[in-house]
């Protein structure tokens, strides 16, 4: 196995969010902790002299994407903004390849992804849980939405935010369940549930009823019981959540659930408007601001669409299928159960935060592609290593 593990400092330095930064011409350049982390990766993987690129139709439309993307900035209202954003595409492919080599060569790489995610996951459950308290004892636990929402952020991001990385988490262990997976599922739970993200629990509902439907389809009396297993499981944490404070101020935040999402609908109309002025190729990359006066679209379709048109809004979407028909593909080649395991897993966790894509714009932020690119750098590694027998330590 490599002695120093790439990928984790990759993934957790998104944790530290910010380190520097820098005004130019109106605009604040930032030097964020994974910039670093990425410039001290490539000179390890420069040295170690085992770059290797994976080639697929998924990465393809992927790199066509940001291509197009960055080609915005030459019609973009505002082009120094719109490179700004192109840039965090570039990272994401950057801690792709740096993230691929890295785990290709690791003994077991699917033991590697597996800590990965949960070290990452555990500490952003830790910076949660700090701001929760840090919240509650600033309005003296006098608890209320909108009263408690705005403490619950980190360096990563605000709570909506941080919930969909959580519900990838929670899916992910319900499937591949590795070695105390319970706690680390009560724990992610509770992280989820302090965020106050209706649309993550929205999302994670759905996710469950998809594990559900796998099982289903699996059969056999062991999936039964696990089906039965995990509904136990899951009436024991709403009971539990139900009993307390913040579980009231969650089904409190419901009744208000007709007043967000009309100022959604309006938002998503004044973005389409906006891109009926440039359908084919959008504003600019980054520049919704501009013409709606929002810092985002609360939908990653419509701002996709609004900022890169159809020509953007076609690779983005082209890219994604092509991505879940691939892991489906890995799922039925690959004889390794491991690898099964957690294919299917990061499949419904990315179906999961897919769906919470549509009320929050997960997958334009440097994080959030960051964090997907080494999920994707696993499942390309599954492809070149699906034949490769347990105990052979490389690829050549």
């Amino acid at each position: 196995m490599s002695k120093i593990p790439l990928t984790i400092i990759l993934l957790v330095s998104l944790l530290f969010g910010k380190l520097y930064e820098l005004p130019i011409a109106g605009k604040t350049f930032v030097l964020f902790y994974t910039d670093i982390a990425i410039l001290g990766a490539l000179a390890i993987t420069a040295i170690r002299g085992r770059w290797v690129v994976p080639v697929s139709t998924s990465l393809m439309l992927w790199l066509s994407f940001i291509l197009w993307a960055s080609l915005s900035i030459f019609w973009a209202a505002d082009p120094l903004r719109a490179a700004m954003n192109a840039a965090y595409l570039f990272r994401a492919i950057l801690t792709l390849l740096l993230s691929f080599n890295d785990l290709r060569w690791q003994l077991d790489s699917w033991r590697s992804l597996t800590w990965t995610l949960r070290l990452f996951s555990g500490i952003l459950c830790l910076q949660i849980i700090t701001s929760f308290i840090q919240g509650a004892n600033e309005l003296n636990w006098q608890l209320s939405f909108y009263g408690l929402k705005p403490f619950i952020v980190t360096p990563l991001g605000g709570s909506n935010y941080l919930a969909i990385f959580l519900e990838f988490a929670i899916v992910y262990e319900l499937i591949v369940k590795p070695r105390l997976w319970f706690i680390l599922f009560f724990l992610y739970c509770f992280s989820l549930v302090i965020t106050l993200s209706r649309g993550a629990f929205a999302a994670l509902v759905i996710g469950i009823l998809f594990v559900f439907l796998f099982l289903l389809v699996k059969g056999g009396p062991n999936r039964i019981k696990s089906i039965l297993n995990m509904i136990f499981l899951m009436f024991t944490v709403v009971f539990i959540i139900s009993r307390t404070t913040i579980g009231n101020i969650i089904f409190q935040s419901f009744k208000i659930v007709g007043h967000t999402e009309e100022v959604r609908l309006n938002l998503w109309g004044a973005g389409l408007e906006v891109w009926s002025k440039t359908p084919i190729i959008g504003v600019g990359f980054g520049n919704y601001i501009n013409y709606v006066g929002m810092r985002d679209a609360h939908n990653t379709i419509i701002e996709v669409l609004v900022e890169t048109g159809l020509i953007g809004i076609i690779l983005f979407l082209l890219f994604f299928l092509s991505l879940f028909y691939y892991i489906i593909n890995l799922i039925k080649k690959t004889t390794q159960e491991e690898q099964k395991r957690l294919l299917r897993a990061i499949l419904i966790g990315l179906i999961t935060t897919t769906v919470h894509s549509f009320v929050e714009p997960f997958f334009l932020s440097g994080s959030s592609l960051t964090w997907l690119s080494i999920i994707m750098s696993y499942v390309y590694v599954v492809s070149t290593t699906c034949n490769r027998k347990p105990n052979q330590k490389g690829i050549p």
